[in-house]
């Protein structure tokens, strides 16, 4: 059970995926968007960099530095890495030496096991932090996605990262089932790689492919071996575009990042066909929503509803998603059930919200002070009335707008305030 939070406590949302790391500081919003390197000197005594500048330093192949990438495939790989870069960006997010060590939420993917789970905690609580939160990452995708708490359909979340790939079906503010593929960008770059050597017989580097996959990488239009292909309008021109570089016939790049997805469609479908009936006609209907940095690769999204035959959607922001997704969830901690994979304590809708005046409270009581502003100065307490209602540890059977001291709501209802406890009631307790 969460312990309330401590007003002088900072309290902190990190997303450390496998090539970019963000910080959410509650209040502030995202602060920090750096990509998840450590650079350290040959002897790997100190850090000599870490984000952006490490990166320079890998893609100028500066002597005597190695680059590290702490997270690969979505788990921490290099404890000691992960640790110092964690407390880089915590003091960069902050600005300043905190005296209390912050409160941190965090996700992690489905499914992974006790060993990893515990990596990733160890690894935010020795970089400094206090507290550390652990929620699904479906769960924050479809919050950082804007899909609603009240909706009742369900959805299937697909969050296509550099090392890994979640899948979750969203519903209700809840992730039903969920799981991970380990399938990614990373992937994607590596059959680039092995589809140029195969074909051309000409061997590029990683970063040379990563280079090919976001400048003319594209599956629009693309059906397949014999099919008509928009990639008949890609010709050679990665001479003009990376001077210095090996001549490679781009034209083939589409043909090999369709059969790079060859595992992610594959896996999709099978996760579809085991889903329980219901959840599956409703995902049929409502379709796919993808995000993750994959996501932006040009006609991912009509290629994989042609392969899969469901409708797709990208999500505005896919790169941000979970991070606002996080910051969604920060801002009321106590609202995470299920082991952080469902978000309650959201308004309910005003039919469902009364307003109870004048019930003998002092003007002065501690619960009017905690009721302003916005609401009325009287004596007042907020509840959620209906049939077979439970407010705290009563239970109200019905609803009796006939009482002259029971009025319509129209206040928007926090959520701390639907879990104050309960000072009057009606109905035997529970």
């Amino acid at each position: 059970m969460l312990l309330p939070r401590l007003p002088w406590v900072e309290t902190i949302a990190v997303d450390m995926g496998t090539w970019q790391t963000h910080i959410c500081v509650r209040g502030h919003g995202v602060v920090v968007r750096e990509p998840s390197l450590v650079a350290y000197a040959a002897e790997r005594r100190r850090p000599l960099a870490f984000g952006t500048e490490a990166r320079k330093m890998l893609q100028r192949g500066v002597e005597g530095v190695t680059v590290v990438q702490p997270v690969r495939g979505g788990m921490v790989a290099d404890f000691d890495a992960a640790v110092a870069m964690l407390r880089h960006f915590l003091h960069q997010a902050t600005g300043r030496r905190l005296i209390f060590s912050p409160d941190v939420l965090t996700c992690i993917s489905a499914g992974v096991t006790s060993v990893q789970r515990r990596a990733a905690h160890g690894a935010l609580h020795s970089a400094g932090t206090g507290r550390v939160n652990i929620v699904e990452t479906p769960l924050a995708v479809a919050l950082g996605a804007g899909v609603g708490l009240n909706v009742s359909r369900a959805c299937l979340v697909v969050d296509i990262g550099a090392g890994v790939t979640d899948v979750g079906v969203f519903c209700e503010g809840m992730v039903t089932s969920a799981t991970f593929i380990p399938f990614g960008g990373d992937n994607l770059d590596e059959a680039i790689v092995r589809g140029v050597k195969r074909r051309q017989g000409q061997t590029i580097s990683r970063t040379m492919a990563e280079t090919l996959k976001l400048q003319v990488g594209s599956l629009n239009g693309y059906a397949g071996r014999g099919g008509s292909a928009s990639a008949a309008k890609t010709t050679n021109h990665n001479s003009a575009m990376m001077p210095g570089l090996p001549e490679v016939d781009v034209s083939a790049i589409p043909e090999i990042l369709a059969e790079g997805l060859t595992p992610l469609v594959d896996e999709l479908r099978w996760i579809l066909e085991n889903l329980p009936r219901q959840q599956r006609a409703e995902v049929e209907e409502e379709g796919i929503l993808l995000s993750g940095g994959c996501s932006l690769l040009d006609g991912l999204e009509s290629y994989l509803a042609r392969q899969l035959g469901l409708p797709v959607t990208t999500a505005t922001d896919p790169m941000s998603c979970t991070i606002l997704g996080l910051e969604t969830i920060l801002e009321d901690l106590s609202a995470l059930s299920l082991g952080g994979r469902r978000l309650t304590g959201y308004p309910p809708p005003a039919s469902q919200c009364v307003l109870l005046q004048g019930m003998g409270f002092p003007s002065r009581s501690p619960l009017v002070k905690r009721l302003q502003p916005p609401y009325p100065a009287v004596a007042a307490l907020v509840i959620v009335a209906g049939p077979g209602a439970v407010v705290g540890r009563y239970s109200i059977p019905k609803a009796q707008p006939a009482l002259s001291r029971i009025l319509p709501c129209r206040t928007p209802v926090s959520p701390r305030l639907l879990r104050m406890p309960v000072l009057w009631q009606r109905g035997p307790r529970r």
